[in-house]
Order: C-alpha cells, then sequence, then structure tokens
C-alpha cells in the first residue's frame, strides 16, 4: 500500500472505534477539505411495458387491497414488497414464488425499524400474493429496466472497456438477478451481501486488482465502512427511501484519495411509477447528487420514512400520492 492507502485505512479503522467519542468533536471532510471532487448526477430513465406496468398495477392494486384489510402493521410489509417490486419486476416474482413469506422485508429501506428492534417485529405476517398467472420467464425476457441499465453499461465501456464501476441495490434477489443477467451478457461482475464474512474483502480486492471485472453488486452492506474510491461510477439500481442510506452510498466514492476530479451518479428512474418520481424530485430538491447533506441527514431520515407510510394509504390514488410527496 501506498502512504496514503495506509493513512486512508487507519484513519477509517480509527473512526470505527468509538472509545474517543466523548474526547473527540466530530469534523466532516466537507469542513476540513476543499471540495476536489464533482458529483454529476445522471438519470436513466425507463419506461414500463404495458405488459410489465399491467402487471406491477394489478399487483399493487391487490397490495393495498390486502394491506387495508389486514391492519396498520401490514402497511410495512405492503411497503416492503411495493418496494421490492419496484426494485426489480422479475427477482421480486421469483422470490415471492419460493418464498410464501417475506424474509428480507428489508425495514432499513424507509428507516423506520433499526436493526435491533427487527427481532420483535419479524413476525410471518407479510402479505401473500398469487403469482401463478405471472410469466416470468416473460418478464425476464422483456426487463425494461435492466435493458435501459445493460445500456448505460456498455457505452461507458466503449469509452474505457478497463473502468470500474458500483452498483447499488438493497434487495439480495436483485443482485442476484444483475450478477446473472450481466455475465451472461459479457460483462464481468462480482457481488457482495450480508452474510459473506471476510470473504467480502476478497471480492472487493479482487475487483480492484483485476482488469477484468468492470462491476462490483453491492448491498447497503457495501455503503458502510468500505472504501471503494478507486472508483469514480455509481449507479443506483433503486433509490432508498431514507436519504442518509443513499448519501452513505455515494460515499463509498466520494471520500478522500478519490483520485477523480469528478464522479458519476447513475439513477435509474422508472417514468410511469409514482415511487420513483417522488424520490427523484425529493432528492434534487436536497441537492444529495450535487453535494453532501450534512447535519440534516437524521430529520429527513424521519421525514421520509412517515411519507413512506402516508404514500401507501390504500385509500389515496397515484396522482394524490405524488402530490402529496411534492407538497
Amino acid at each position: 500500500l501506498s502512504n496514503t492507502d495506509l493513512r486512508i485505512k487507519y484513519n477509517n479503522q480509527l473512526v470505527n472505534k468509538f472509545f474517543y467519542s466523548p474526547y473527540v468533536s466530530r469534523t466532516r471532510k466537507r469542513d476540513a477539505f476543499k471540495e476536489s471532487t464533482t458529483r454529476v448526477p445522471k438519470t436513466l430513465e425507463y419506461t414500463l411495458s404495458d405488459y410489465e406496468l399491467g402487471i406491477y398495477t394489478k399487483v399493487s392494486e391487490e397490495l393495498r387491497k390486502r394491506g387495508k384489510e389486514q391492519g396498520s402493521f401490514s402497511q410495512f410489509s405492503l411497503i416492503a414488497r411495493q418496494r421490492q417490486m419496484a426494485s426489480c419486476l422479475p427477482a421480486a416474482f421469483m422470490h415471492w414464488k419460493d418464498n410464501e413469506q417475506m424474509e428480507d422485508i428489508l425495514w432499513e429501506d424507509i428507516g423506520i425499524i433499526t436493526e435491533e428492534d427487527n427481532s420483535e417485529h419479524t413476525e410471518k405476517k407479510s402479505i401473500p400474493i398469487a403469482i401463478d398467472d405471472i410469466n416470468i420467464a416473460s418478464l425476464i425476457e422483456n426487463d425494461s429496466k435492466y435493458s435501459e441499465l445493460r445500456k448505460g453499461i456498455s457505452e461507458l465501456l466503449k469509452k474505457d472497456p478497463s473502468v470500474k464501476i458500483i452498483l447499488f441495490s438493497f434487495y439480495r434477489r436483485t443482485i442476484e438477478y444483475l450478477h446473472t443477467r450481466l455475465n451472461e451478457d459479457e460483462i464481468s461482475s462480482v457481488y457482495i451481501m450480508g452474510g459473506m464474512g471476510d470473504e467480502k474483502n476478497e471480492v472487493i480486492e479482487g475487483f480492484k486488482n483485476s482488469p477484468d471485472i468492470n462491476i462490483l453488486i453491492s448491498s447497503e452492506v457495501g455503503s458502510e465502512g468500505i472504501d471503494l474510491q478507486f472508483a469514480s461510477i455509481e449507479f443506483n439500481y433503486d433509490l432508498p427511501w431514507n436519504p442518509m442510506r443513499l448519501e452513505q452510498r455515494i460515499g463509498r466514492i466520494d471520500r478522500i484519495g478519490q483520485k477523480s476530479s469528478k464522479i458519476l451518479i447513475y439513477n435509474m428512474v422508472c417514468a410511469n411509477t409514482v415511487e420513483d418520481r417522488v424520490l427523484q424530485r425529493l432528492y434534487d430538491r436536497i441537492d444529495i447528487f450535487t453535494s453532501s447533506i450534512g447535519d440534516i441527514e437524521e430529520i429527513l431520515g424521519e421525514k421520509i420514512s412517515k411519507l413512506a407510510i402516508e404514500l401507501m394509504n390504500s385509500e389515496l390514488t397515484d396522482d394524490e400520492r405524488y402530490e402529496r410527496a411534492k407538497r
């Protein structure tokens, strides 16, 4: 390791220790260093086909109906399923077909419940969905979102065949799906997610040092405590509800040691779903894609969590959801 890399490594190890926190004041990077890296946001907008939108709308309506019937707790399950479906339709239905209950609800996506609280809230109360009449093979073959991702990545590879790209998603099944699809299309990729232990570090080192691997697909495990500043391009395949999570993702490459003068942040946005339009508008308004949101993360995290629940109100139309979020 170079001296710079060693300093960064030791600094991050020290920051992760808590024994000194009562005696040391925290200074943010933006306060200590002149900004040398520019965030450049880019939107990859895609439109669901009539077939995809029909399924998305049908299942969304069923979710809202059942959530209303089953009471307030099921609103959390409702949001989780809605978010997973918005992330990746084929992966969501493949998961639901294999799992009567939704195991990885991922409460942190909307910042409502912490990991410590999960144990008392993960009773099997998920909303079951009838998917027998959904042709998963057809969804895979005609995946509008993935097609737009592949197009965006292919254009970058044409410019620089050795480019290093970080691709984020909240959902394990989405990550596995993307890994399979990219490698089938001869776009080399590896992935990391929770539960990998030391293997996670080995994968990152292999990605960093191998000229043949272009994509690191990562869950939120890659948004905390990991240095990825050797890459300067990030794709957000899905946007988390909690802005703190998004800032942590961007912070993996926008950090001390980033050699590029600009980092590119690509966001996948669906033109015909309320969820994506709401989040894109929100994050544009708070400039999260162009600068750190700093001290307001906790306030925003709480506000967005409440908004997420409001938007899942089964009595609101899509237009009403969008207007409420806009206000």
